[in-house]
């Protein structure tokens, strides 16, 4: 019974999270699509192609909310994409994803959480070049990723601006690892802001558990 109430709450926990990042990412990126259509057709077509990948991902469910690392990533190369094409070149984005973590199981939509947030917090308010720089690490059983950027850095407003989307992740890391997962958010060496999530690694199929529990 308690597994199941824990199972349930990352059901809420996860709806609320769509419910936070569908309707920011689709007005703003219909609008970028709407200004392109006439001078950039080319690049509304890709911008509409991007924004179809991610609306199929973030509305599809699973039993238990779960990803893979190569999914998650993927997902939020095309939010990245179009946030380039909302910038223009002042946004500099590295992707880093070792093929052998592809398969590597992590709570859905988790990595597009961390990635917002380093673009409507970090990158979008700073004036000039910023760079915002995605990667994974695997260490003893133990699955890193991260989301740096230069961008404007923590601030009483960002912070603000950051609760619901990352307190929403921090509570679902916390429902499923216990404190064997976590969520690190600080400021970056040279300005900017680092968020780096920890968890165990499992291969994708295995049946998350309660931190603990014998099954």
């Amino acid at each position: 019974m308690k597994q199941r109430r824990k199972l349930l709450a990352c059901h809420a926990e996860m709806a609320a999270l769509k419910a936070q990042l569908e309707p920011h990412f689709l007005y703003n990126t219909l609008a970028c699509v709407q200004a392109l259509i006439r001078r950039d057709a080319d690049g509304a077509d890709l911008m509409l192609s991007d924004l179809a990948k991610y609306m199929r991902y973030a509305s599809g469910t699973n039993e238990l909310d779960m990803s893979d690392l190569g999914t998650e990533f993927e997902v939020a190369d095309a939010y990245l994409r179009i946030a380039k094409r909302r910038m223009g070149k002042r946004l500099k984005v590295t992707v880093e994803l070792d093929d052998a973590l592809h398969g590597v199981s992590v709570p859905k939509l988790a990595l597009h959480v961390l990635v917002v947030n380093a673009i409507t917090h970090g990158a979008e308010p700073k004036v000039g070049p910023v760079e915002v720089a995605v990667r994974a690490t695997l260490k003893e059983d133990m699955l890193t990723v991260s989301v740096v950027d230069d961008g404007a850095g923590l601030s009483a407003d960002s912070l603000v601006g950051c609760l619901g989307g990352l307190g929403n992740l921090a509570g679902r890391l916390s429902l499923m690892y216990g404190d064997q997962g976590s969520l690190e958010v600080v400021e970056a060496a040279g300005g900017g802001v680092a968020a780096t999530l920890r968890i165990p690694a499992s291969p994708v199929g295995s049946q998350w558990r309660e931190p603990g529990m014998v099954m």
